[in-house]
């Protein structure tokens, strides 16, 4: 028995149930291999394309001069050293400023006071 369909199904007229099912089938295992072949033909175009820039790299540098420096730069004690000193100076001054604050906040307050505070004291 035929089967009625749609017009977006037009490739399927004509065809029994069997036919058109082993049809779907024959189209789900195509696209489960298609997709397989794309992962990998990623996976391959992702390895030329490490391999491309591990060969650029050592060709860009085969005529650089090799390097010859076996310990650390010289001098880094002693930049560290000043840099020391300098984050405690500013320490230093921070602290002085705000002690001269608070000297400047209680001489104020003793100052404030008025002669009628003083009344009996005297």
């Amino acid at each position: 028995q035929s089967l009625a369909l749609k017009d977006e199904y037009e490739s399927y007229r004509g065809m029994t149930a069997q036919q058109a099912q082993f049809r779907l089938d024959e189209i789900k295992s195509h696209r489960k291999v298609l997709e397989y072949k794309k992962e990998n033909a990623l996976v391959n175009f992702e390895h030329e394309i490490e391999q491309v820039q591990e060969y650029r790299l050592k060709n860009d540098f085969k005529d650089a001069p090799p390097n010859t420096q076996k310990t650390i730069q010289s001098g880094i004690a002693e930049r560290k050293a000043i840099m020391i000193e300098d984050e405690q100076r500013q320490k230093a001054e921070k602290q002085k400023a705000l002690m001269q604050l608070k000297d400047a906040e209680q001489t104020t307050q003793y100052t404030d006071l008025n002669d009628d505070d003083y009344e009996g004291v005297y």
